[in-house]
């Protein structure tokens, strides 16, 4: 990724409300997470492959932290659900990124978008200088053609995207531009689409890392 595109974006971020930090690579982000996120705090994690292939969970399992561990088997995933808008923290990714400053997500439960957009004090997106993308019309279809056809596979969905690689609606209408992406296809994951452009009455509650690394979907 080009070095004034991502300055760009932080910059925009910023002016957007959001507190940025900028990682080299995905062997960082565990050390930087250790330094703003003090011992005893609670947290919890919305699904990411990104935290995944930071090995986010190592440190998130230490004992250091009280973790609501959305995937320890036989825990009530609903109650851990309604503890994540409370924890200290809240850790997930972002499906896109505009140069604009806008952070895009799509849920297929909308327990993550739910959280992000109120919830936890501080809420901490892993996302990859990958994800940039021009516009919102970019990010959609970046949405629609890499993020949405990859996790269904990765969830074993029976949706039409993981067949077709791309949603059924790629040749969309900007007068619908996110409406008509889950129309008529089942077992869809895109329920819910939340665009965040900026953060007004709690900027900085979000922090947006960018990390140099080819990470996540």
């Amino acid at each position: 990724m080009d070095e004034q595109i991502i300055k760009r974006t932080r910059k925009a971020l910023e002016a957007n409300g959001f507190r940025t930090e900028y990682l080299e690579n995905r062997s960082k982000v565990n050390e930087y997470l250790a330094s703003v996120m003090e011992a005893g705090s609670s947290c919890a994690v919305g699904g990411s492959v990104s935290l995944f292939e930071c090995d986010v969970f190592s440190l998130l399992r230490s004992g250091r932290y009280e973790f609501y561990d959305r995937y320890e088997d036989g825990v009530d995933i609903k109650e851990i659900y309604r503890k994540s808008f409370s924890v200290d923290y809240y850790l997930a990714s972002a499906n896109a990124i505009t140069e604009n400053g806008e952070l895009i997500f799509i849920d297929g439960r909308g327990n993550r978008v739910a959280a992000i957009a109120y919830g936890p004090d501080n809420v901490i997106l892993i996302v990859s200088v990958n994800k940039i993308c021009k516009n919102i019309k970019e990010a959609w279809l970046r949405c629609k053609k890499v993020a949405c056809p990859k996790n269904v596979k990765r969830l074993n969905i029976d949706a039409y995207c993981a067949a077709n690689g791309e949603c059924r609606s790629c040749q969309f209408s900007e007068d619908d531009l996110f409406l008509d992406s889950s129309r008529g296809c089942k077992n869809t994951i895109c329920s819910d689409t939340l665009i965040l452009s900026r953060q007004t009455s709690q900027k900085d509650r979000i922090t947006v890392v960018l990390v140099n690394d080819d990470i996540g979907y």
